[in-house]
């Protein structure tokens, strides 16, 4: 048997192994456990850094989207980097559209403004070419790059600033549309710190998510600069555009299409339907349609649509039709030109000439008849002394009477087709004017009141006083016949010198010194249809006994060949206005007169609204205006003006008002103006009528008249004598 120590011996032994094994099982457990702990704390740490770096990631995306523009969704990159790295510095280079150089913008983030000053200074003047200093080695790479001291970095130009100031370490990062690099961001350190590696991967994610931003904000932008180009052309067009539905209905228009419509807004014109009612004629909508189907387009088409108060315009016309997938018509769209003031002028040109070959053909046919004439002359006082019967010297009476009556209309001819010259001689328009008032007082009905207004100090021409005097007496004549019931005859004269913007109005003016006889009445006026052909030879309303058709083609010959030009303006039921312009001559008193002339009335800024829908009285009255000294805005129509005045009405000094206006005539405008403003002053103009009795028919007060054409001294002279003066009545 074992001994009692031998037993406690062995158990002490077999404790103290099993106690040893106990222990390094629990050294085990502990170091197994205290690992597990590290590897837990460091996983937790790596989370937490991957939450924080999708979280920059997320701040920067979210912000970056609210953006409004590319410069702004950088500055929030900037910014959040800043913040999650902890560096005091950022800044953003951005690449120049025409270069390869990197532009120092003014996106910047520092903690301390002061402390840094001097380096953002110098940053935001350094630009940088391919593979110079941090951003330009990032240009070239496309990759992140880091710099763990940048004052011992031979290829960084701003190392002196950065060592005075305290920075250190810097990375910049890329920013990349597809594999183009749009943009550098740099950030720096006080501290010199080795590479990061999981933070530059983490830039990497940033720059291309930031350059996904900027495409987007960049195709916004392009976008909204286009749009932006095509609101501002579409509203400050001249022409007209449009887009309707196949069937007329208007989609799309601008101001300018609605104002060459008549319309007061674009409300009112899309209540109509343009193939209804925009054509002349519904044929010429039908013959649009064809042609743009068998062409697809339609360049410089002319035609004639109607405005809102129902006047033909002509315009011209680009247009093409969208189609849809099966080919029909989903809408036409186009572009308008409002020609009908060209196809003014040409008309002035197209009568000129008309005249001119008439004039011409006329002469040939007169020296024809003159050759027919001749002998027939000749032979009858012949036959007077072979046949001395009284019957047939009645007989030979009656063809001499013929002869010479026919004789006297080929001499009326020939003044139309040459201007036959006569006897030149300076003369002075005011004895003719008296000497025709006498002759017309004596023989024209009692029921024709005769009115004359010719001033004593009235230029002197170089004429043919009989020839002139034809003129005056074929014009007052015409005034007598046009007023069968009565009324006014009126003969004025007056000194106008025409200037380069008053010849603008006419194609016959020149600029230089003439006198104006103007013959008016108040009877009832010539049809717009014939205005333009009543110069013509034997063109004429009258009844066969009445008249031959002679009288204003013999004054516009005989005018015309005195260097001058004759102006009509009519309208029906108010009467007809002749106005004869001759060149003056220099004389002495003429001399004297234009020494004392004055310079022209200067503005002071005020604003005037010139109303007038000939387009060429509105640029010329507004080119003047503004050289001289006022502001100027201009209406087209009634309606616009008093649309305009609304606006305006606290600066608009003074109202110029055409009396005769299509949609809106000048006395609606005045009644409406003086509704809205009973203290506005007025300047109203007219090419038919000076005796207006406005006052009477508005039921407002007029300032003054200016009569039509007016020149630029007029113009001026008129608005400076109302602005100085207290409106009168006229």
């Amino acid at each position: 048997m074992y001994s009692q120590d031998f037993i406690q011996e062995k158990v002490s032994m077999s404790v103290t192994s099993e106690l040893t094994r106990l222990k390094k099982r629990l050294e085990r457990e502990r170091k197994a456990r205290l690992e597990a702990e590290a590897i837990t704390e460091k996983s937790i740490r790596e989370l937490y850094e991957r939450q924080e770096e999708l979280e920059l990631l997320q701040l920067i995306a979210v912000a970056a989207n609210e953006s409004s523009t590319t410069e702004e969704a950088i500055r929030v990159a900037v910014n959040k980097v800043c913040v999650h790295t902890g560096w005091p510095v950022g800044h953003a280079y951005m690449l120049g559209r025409d270069s390869d150089e990197l532009i120092p913008t003014s996106i910047w983030n520092s903690e301390s403004a002061q402390q840094f000053e001097t380096f953002r200074k110098i940053t935001e003047i350094t630009h940088f070419t391919p593979g110079v200093g941090l951003p330009g080695r990032i240009f070239v790479s496309g990759k992140p790059e880091w710099i763990v001291d940048v004052t011992k970095d031979s290829n960084f130009p701003r190392a002196k600033q950065a060592q005075d100031i305290g920075v250190r370490a810097g990375f910049g990062l890329p920013v990349l549309v597809g594999s183009e690099v749009v943009a550098v961001l740099e950030f720096f350190s006080t501290d010199a710190l080795e590479p990061d590696e999981r933070l530059l991967e983490v830039m990497s994610h940033v720059g291309t998510q930031l350059g996904r931003v900027v495409e987007r904000k960049r195709a916004e932008e392009t976008l909204r600069e286009s749009e932006e180009r095509f609101r501002t052309i579409f509203e400050n067009s001249q022409l007209g555009i449009y887009r309707t539905t196949p069937d007329g209905r208007i989609l799309m228009a601008n101001p300018r299409l609605v104002q060459i419509l008549g319309y007061s807004s674009f409300d009112e014109l899309t209540s109509r339907n343009l193939e209804e009612e925009g054509f002349e004629t519904t044929s010429k909508r039908s013959q649009f349609k064809k042609l743009i189907k068998r062409e697809g387009e339609i360049k410089g088409l002319e035609s004639t649509w109607k405005r809102q108060d129902g006047a033909v315009i002509f315009v011209r016309e680009n247009a093409r039709a969208a189609l849809g997938d099966d080919g029909a018509v989903l809408y036409y769209e186009g572009t308008v030109e409002d020609i009908t003031e060209n196809k003014k002028l040409e008309s002035q040109l197209l009568r000129a000439q008309r005249m001119e070959s008439v004039g011409t053909l006329a002469g040939g046919i007169a020296h024809d008849l003159n050759n027919l004439f001749t002998p027939i002359m000749m032979a009858l006082q012949i036959l007077r002394q072979r046949l001395p019967d009284e019957k047939s010297r009645n007989l030979i009476d009656t063809v001499e009477t013929s002869a010479k009556r026919g004789s006297s209309l080929v001499n009326q001819v020939l003044s139309f087709a040459r201007g036959i010259k006569g006897e030149r001689t300076v003369l002075q328009v005011r004895h003719l004017v008296s000497e025709v008032v006498k002759i017309a007082k004596e023989t024209f009905p009692k029921s024709v009141e005769i009115q004359t207004d010719v001033p004593e100090d009235l230029w002197a021409i170089n004429g043919d006083p009989t020839h002139l005097h034809q003129i005056l007496m074929n014009l007052c004549v015409n005034a007598r016949d046009a007023m069968s019931n009565g009324g006014i005859l009126s003969i004025t004269a007056e000194n106008l010198s025409i200037d380069e913007s008053y010849a603008q109005t006419s194609i016959d003016a020149k600029v230089g010194p003439y006198i104006v006889i103007t013959v008016s009445d108040n009877g009832t006026g010539i049809p717009p249809a014939i205005l333009d052909r009543i110069f013509e030879p034997f063109f004429t309303t009258k009844k066969a006994d009445e008249g031959t058709g002679l009288g204003l083609s013999t004054a516009f010959g005989i005018v015309k060949s005195h260097g001058g030009f004759i102006n009509v303006y009519s309208e029906l039921g108010r009467g007809t206005k002749f106005k004869v312009h001759l060149p003056a001559v220099e004389t002495p008193d003429k001399r004297k007169t234009e020494d004392k002339q004055v310079e022209l009335p200067m503005g002071h800024e005020e604003l005037v609204l010139v109303v007038d829908d000939e387009v060429s009285i509105r640029k010329i009255a507004k080119a003047i205006l503004e050289t001289c000294c006022y502001r100027a805005i201009t209406a087209n129509d009634g309606v616009e003006a008093v649309a305009l005045y609304k606006q305006n009405k606290e600066e608009i000094r003074v109202v110029v008002v055409d009396m005769m206006m299509p949609v809106m005539d000048g006395r609606s405008v005045i009644r409406e103006l003086n509704r809205i403003n009973p203290g506005v002053k007025i300047i109203a103009a007219s090419g038919l009528k000076e005796q207006y009795n406005l006052a009477e028919e508005t039921g407002a007060e007029i300032s003054a008249f200016l009569s039509k054409p007016y020149t630029a001294e007029t113009l001026l002279q008129t608005l400076h004598e109302t602005l100085n003066a207290n409106t009168d009545t006229v």
